[in-house]
């Protein structure tokens, strides 16, 4: 009875954290898109003990079996991922479609149609389908403040990235350069930049920054 309870409990929860992830994604506010981020992982938070009691999967998932652009199932969103990386501390960065956030492994499973590692039939492709030639190599934040460019490069990195693309451009324009500064600071410590620079001569010197991605 206790268990079922729980499952009510967990069902009702996850529909909550859905509502979140639906208003996360039609959000373009960034104070209002980091509220909703906090709720959710305080969602996720919450849900760790309900989910320990009512799961039972006898096909559970290692962290061995994970590799980089592998899709999993994140069980307390309801939600499929595609993995980015994994630390040596066990944390593991998922991409959503609401953006990149971390998980343990007792957060994720596999997906229905995804077989297990070292299985006798093929992997699952785990790659995102994305049209390469529907991505531009381009992205223009002229007259944005810092917070809404890194806003929507973010979400422009991870397309490029999913989508195999290996050199971008980024057009902030000249102007006093704190934009542009803002912008190179965000860049450092983003996992799929592998380095950057500005612009030469003929392809937009100090106002563009060209960006070469993992």
């Amino acid at each position: 009875e206790a268990k079922l309870q729980a499952r009510d409990i967990l069902i009702s929860a996850k529909e909550d954290a859905n509502d979140i992830i639906k208003e996360l994604e039609k959000s373009s506010d960034t104070k209002n898109s980091n509220r909703l981020r906090n709720e959710l992982n305080e969602k996720i938070d919450n849900l760790s003990v309900i989910e320990n009691v009512t799961s039972s999967s006898s096909n559970k998932l290692n962290l061995e079996d994970l590799t980089p652009n592998m899709k999993v199932y994140i069980k307390k969103l309801n939600q499929e991922g595609t993995i980015l990386s994994i630390s040596k501390d066990g944390k593991i960065q998922v991409q959503l479609s609401l953006g990149k956030m971390f998980f343990t492994i007792d957060d994720l499973d596999y997906i229905k149609t995804q077989k297990i590692k070292n299985s006798n039939t093929q992997n699952y492709s785990s790659k995102k389908e994305f049209n390469i030639k529907s991505i531009s190599p381009e992205i223009n934040v002229i007259g944005k403040n810092v917070d809404e460019a890194c806003f929507e490069i973010d979400k422009y990195l991870d397309n490029c990235y999913l989508a195999g693309l290996l050199h971008i451009t980024v057009v902030h324009g000249k102007g006093t350069g704190a934009l542009r500064n803002g912008i190179h600071k965000f860049l450092k410590n983003h996992p799929h930049v592998k380095n950057f620079r500005v612009g030469t001569f003929g392809e937009g010197e100090m106002g563009v920054t060209i960006i070469e991605l993992k």
